[in-house]
């Protein structure tokens, strides 16, 4: 008797064991989806680095040239401030050429 109840028990341990491997199987399986899921959430999070790094490269680049323009764009008010004085100095000739000339008519 005490063989037969010996051998109940250990084909229930049999069966106990056999659920245990088949879980853990599944349970291996998933960590080994969950490990390539992180990999590749891994390697995206390489990729937007480099983004964010050739954008942060750009914005410095569009800032100098922004920096250019605004320098330029200084040196032509200056110019166009000369010549409108300029143009004032001419305009006064002209009337005054027009004056002496109208004297110059009668």
């Amino acid at each position: 008797k005490c063989a037969s109840i010996m051998c109940n028990c250990a084909s229930i341990m049999c069966k106990c064991a056999s659920i245990m491997c088949k879980r853990t199987s599944i349970m291996c399986k998933c960590a080994s989806i969950m490990c390539k899921c992180a990999n590749i959430m891994c390697k995206c999070a390489s990729i937007m680095d480099k983004c964010a790094s050739i954008m942060c490269k750009c914005a410095n680049i569009m800032c100098k040239c922004a920096s250019i323009m605004c320098k330029c764009a200084s040196i032509m008010c200056k110019y166009a401030s000369i010549m409108c004085k300029r143009a004032s100095i001419m305009c006064k000739c002209a009337s005054i050429m027009c004056k002496c000339a109208s004297i110059m008519c009668k």
